[in-house]
């Protein structure tokens, strides 16, 4: 096992302008599950492959208990890496294929057996050892041999490049969960890359969350999702996107509809003219006295069970104009306009007691709880205040 440091680690592809990991610095403690959260091209697979010595390190270090690795060639660093590809040989069993990579590094026969055997016992596949890929019960077996894989090396880091994506939804969370048990019961420093909020959050000790390459926060589950260091956070970083309200400022209060929010003495002299209020869908309701923003109700869907409560997803007709007027948003969508993934501003959604008896079409007033508001500066997109 091994602390992992990563001290403004680079990595720029030649021909490249923009660095595809940008000075990201963290370090993971000996036996720690981190999660390495963000969309498709955040950098998270080239972050593992720098520490596992498939891509050069352009700046910076990245140490393994406190050594850099620069100079270690990648065979001897004692990592081991699983795919979201488990890339299995057909024609060899499942005891062959965990084994595959110790015959080829010349272990001796018996210690290979024992470490296989024990890898299986770990991971539930005593009874398939002698079976082929194709006679697996799904691919949730055939990624359980893939990890069994990196098990019987016995390395100090675990690295994991999404290995749950070509899971069906409960089968990536029973997989995730037994890979994280097995985290626990060996003790292995990992590391868990995924683009899934609901993943990193239930893996991982801590979460480090990447945008085009840099660290945008890092830190428990728990603060991620209360307490978002951006506005990217905030609306990528967990399982339910955060409500974004543009509030014009009028001397120590921000304005949103004919409602008035006071604003901290702490962050007054980082603003101008607006600021960006944040509520999670659970702290956003309808204004008793209709302030707040004026909303029309677009669709109705039933919350998960908390007494007579009902999930009513509203649009909000400000949201074109946030769209606009918000330079951190115009920012993310510019940063994520060369990849796959695209983070478009949701709809405000807030939990509304059913008494309200709303129907879809319907004009509402929705505000923040006032005592679980979230400010974001609009041209930086970095929160404001602790």
């Amino acid at each position: 096992m091994a602390s992992v440091t990563f001290d403004a680690a680079t990595r720029v592809y030649p021909g490249s302008e923009h660095p595809s990991v940008d000075a990201v610095t963290f370090n993971i403690a000996d036996g720690e599950f981190l999660s390495l959260l963000g969309p498709h091209g955040a950098g998270k697979s080239t972050a593992l492959r720098m520490l596992a010595g498939l891509e050069e390190v352009t700046a910076g270090r990245i140490l393994l208990d406190g050594q850099d690795i620069d100079t270690i060639p990648p065979h001897d660093r004692d990592v081991a890496m699983a795919f979201q590809n488990y890339a299995l040989y057909p024609h060899m069993s499942v005891a062959d294929n965990m084994g595959f990579a110790l015959r080829v590094a010349g272990i001796p026969a018996k210690e290979i057996d024992r470490r296989v055997r024990h890898a299986a016992e770990i991971l539930n596949l005593t009874d398939q050892l002698n079976a082929l890929p194709d006679q697996l019960n799904g691919h949730g077996a055939r990624q359980l041999v893939a990890l069994g894989r990196a098990v019987v090396r016995e390395p100090r880091v675990f690295m994991m490049d999404d290995p749950l994506a070509n899971l069906d939804a409960d089968l990536r969370l029973d997989t995730g969960h037994h890979i994280a048990e097995l985290q626990q019961r060996l003790g292995i420093t990992t590391l868990f890359a995924t683009s899934s909020p609901t993943e990193a959050e239930a893996f991982g000790n801590r979460i480090a969350v990447l945008n085009h390459g840099r660290l945008e926060q890092i830190g428990p589950p728990e603060d991620i999702i209360n307490t978002p260091a951006s506005i990217f956070v905030a609306l990528y970083a967990a399982p339910e996107p955060m409500n974004l309200f543009l509030a014009p400022i009028n001397g120590n209060h921000a304005t949103l509809g004919s409602s008035t929010i006071p604003i901290p003495d702490h962050i007054r002299h980082y603003l101008t003219d607006t600021i960006v209020l944040g509520a999670r869908p659970g702290h956003t309701t309808i204004s008793p006295d209709n302030t707040g923003c004026p909303t029309h109700i677009d669709t109705i869907t039933p919350a998960p069970p908390h007494g007579a409560i009902t999930r009513y997803t509203a649009t909000a007709t400000m949201r074109e104009h946030l769209d606009t007027t918000i330079p951190a948003l115009n920012r993310i969508d510019h940063d994520l306009a060369d990849t796959d993934t695209s983070l478009p501003i949701p709809p405000l959604r807030a939990l509304i007691p059913t008494e309200h008896n709303l129907s879809q079409g319907d004009l509402v007033h929705l505000a923040p709880d006032p005592n679980h508001i979230h400010f974001f500066n609009p041209h930086t997109g970095q929160r404001l205040g602790p």
